[in-house]
């Protein structure tokens, strides 16, 4: 039987059966893997107990530019920085590849506080899923009315490595909505703004 260990809030207590103020537990094993291809650095948490892994724009090289031109033609890059007019987007290489240590979770994009609030940068693509193998690419929106501009070494989004649930898809096509649902609910199809009008 493999052993499961707590994750103590202090090293020199981590056994078997010691309880963190949390009470979740983790495998001795249990690791999110990054691979660098590019010259970038390191994804951190800015914290030990942050739930965001933070991400950086790679180094400007020869190799980044090109395929940051192919995978964005239509805007302004130079060999400094990444300019961004009011609307426009942005896919970025992040130089990272990731191996999450088991399935059942994913990585889920996140704004950073600070980027979103002072820079007017909101995340696009957000979503990697445990089997995907390429390089993980940054997503960005500027949603501001003026220039934002993206240099390298910038801090720019974050990710958060969160449980999912892969629930086998089932479709009926024979059913009204009334017999679909199990149990009538108080809120019913009300969405949209629903509950202001009470």
């Amino acid at each position: 039987m493999k052993k499961r260990y707590r994750l103590s809030t202090d090293v020199n207590l981590l056994g078997p059966y010691h309880k963190p103020e949390h009470g979740a537990f983790y495998s001795e094993k249990e690791k999110i893997k990054f691979l660098k291809v590019r010259d970038v650095k390191c994804p951190e948490r800015g914290h030990k107990h942050d739930a965001g892994i933070d991400f950086f724009v790679p180094e400007f090289t020869e190799d980044f530019l090109k395929d940051l031109i192919e995978k964005n033609p239509y805007l302004i890059i130079n060999k400094e920085k990444i300019v961004l007019e009011p609307g426009e987007r942005v896919l970025i290489p992040s130089g990272i590849h990731c191996q999450m240590s088991s399935p059942g979770r994913a990585l889920i994009a996140a704004n950073k506080s600070g980027v979103a609030t002072k820079m007017g940068l909101i995340f696009g693509a957000q979503v990697v899923d445990y089997e995907y193998q390429g390089e993980i690419h940054l997503g960005v929106i500027n949603t501001t009315p003026g220039i934002v501009e993206i240099t390298p070494g910038m801090k720019i989004l974050q990710f958060l490595e969160i449980p999912v649930y892969t629930s086998e898809i089932y479709v009926n096509e024979d059913m009204t909505v009334e017999s679909f649902y199990k149990d009538k609910t108080t809120r019913g199809a009300g969405g949209f703004g629903s509950t202001d009008k009470k």
